[in-house]
């Protein structure tokens, strides 16, 4: 009986849920006016055009994705309000669902939004070195199967 083992995600795919997350990153952070007090605006806009061109792999890129982290992470701070106590969902045991108190950092509604920019920009990233790593793997290969 043969095991089937279930295979790494393949490139062509990272590579579209990249491009496709680039561009949905490029819409918010316009429709949130992300940047608008950048030290540099103009790095951050071409960065966020290119993503929404569906050009995340070029290789001048890498300053503008650091300046947008930079920029979502000022953006962000201004928008924390504080933080506060919650009841999350602990897990559940023989009576029940059980709940802990947890603080938790709270923010305006644009900070809100803010965070979750944020955290598929990270995914973005993820995915984008991902690809990059792939494709220096693939070359690597290729050099070595000249030899």
């Amino acid at each position: 009986m043969h095991d089937q083992k279930q295979s790494p995600p393949v490139i062509g795919n990272l590579a579209a849920e990249a491009v496709g997350l680039g561009r949905e990153i490029a819409r918010a952070a316009r429709r949130l006016d992300l940047g608008r007090a950048a030290h540099e605006p103009a790095i951050v806009a071409r960065c966020l055009a290119q993503l929404g061109e569906r050009r995340p792999f070029t290789p001048d890129l890498e300053v503008g994705l650091d300046a947008v982290a930079q920029v979502l992470g000022r953006e962000l701070e201004r928008e924390y309000l504080g933080q506060a106590w919650h009841s999350v969902l602990a897990g559940h045991d023989g009576d029940g669902p059980r709940y802990e108190s947890a603080e938790v950092m709270t923010y305006t509604e644009r900070g809100e939004e803010l965070l979750q920019l944020q955290r598929a920009y990270e995914r973005f990233r993820f995915l984008r070195e991902e690809v990059l790593d792939h494709l220096s793997a693939q070359r690597v290969l290729m050099g070595m199967s000249r030899v």
